[in-house]
C-alpha cells in the first residue's frame, strides 16, 4: 500500500506559504484624479445639454401647435377691425391730452374780476419749457387802486403765477389802461382734467 499523504500535505514549500505576499498599492496622482472628475463633469454637463435641448424641442412643437389652434380661433377680420378700432382709440387719446379749453380760465376770471375792471384782450399760448401757459391780457380800470386790488385776488385763487400788470397810461375818459402777463397751470386748461372733473 502507497504510503498515505498527510491531509495537511502541500506541495508548495513551507517557507514559501508562510511568508505572506502584500499587494504593493502606487500612490494615487492628484493629476489623475483631478481627470477624473473633469471628465465626469464634462460627461454630466453634456448629458444635461442634451436633455434640455430635448426639452426645449418638445416644449417648441408643443407651443407652435398651441398657437396655430389660438390663431385659428380668432377670425382675421376681427383681428383688423380691432387693430384699428385701437389705432383710433390711440388717436383719440392723443387728441384729448393735447386739446386745452378756456372756459376755466373764463370762470376763473369770472369769479375773480373786480366790478371796476374790465379786460379787452386776450393771448393765451403754450410756454416754451411746456410745463406752464403764458396769458397776455390788456384792460382798463378805474383807478390804479383797482388794478392793485385785482392784482391781490388773482394772487389769492393760486392758479396764476408771475403775475405782472405793466405799460400803464391813464385813457382819454380818465381810466387806467393796463397790461397783464400771468403763468398759468396747465392742468387749469387741461380739457382731460376739465372732463374728468366734471364727471367726478
Amino acid at each position: 500500500m502507497v504510503d498515505e499523504i498527510p491531509k495537511t500535505a502541500t506541495f508548495i514549500p513551507r517557507s514559501f506559504a508562510a511568508t505572506r505576499m502584500e499587494p504593493t498599492r502606487e500612490p494615487v496622482s492628484l493629476l489623475f484624479v483631478l481627470g477624473i472628475v473633469t471628465i465626469s463633469l464634462a460627461l454630466i454637463t453634456h448629458g444635461g445639454a442634451y436633455l434640455y435641448k430635448y426639452y426645449l424641442e418638445k416644449n417648441l412643437v408643443t407651443l407652435e401647435s398651441s398657437l396655430e389652434k389660438a390663431r385659428g380661433a380668432f377670425d382675421p377680420n376681427t383681428l383688423t377691425e380691432l387693430t384699428r378700432t385701437e389705432k383710433r382709440l390711440r388717436a383719440a387719446s392723443t387728441l384729448v391730452n393735447k386739446h386745452t379749453t378756456l372756459r376755466p380760465l373764463f370762470a376763473l376770471f369770472d369769479a375773480n374780476t373786480l366790478r371796476n375792471v374790465r379786460f379787452k384782450s386776450f393771448t393765451i399760448n403754450q410756454g416754451s419749457d411746456k410745463t406752464m401757459v403764458n396769458l397776455k391780457v390788456s384792460g382798463e380800470a378805474s383807478s390804479y387802486a383797482a388794478i392793485a386790488l385785482q392784482s391781490d385776488k388773482f394772487s389769492e385763487t393760486g392758479k396764476m403765477s408771475g403775475l405782472v400788470f405793466s405799460d400803464l397810461n391813464l385813457s382819454t375818459f380818465g381810466n387806467v389802461i393796463f397790461s397783464m402777463q400771468a403763468k398759468i397751470d396747465p392742468s387749469l386748461v387741461s380739457y382731460r382734467n376739465n372732463l374728468t372733473q366734471t364727471n367726478q
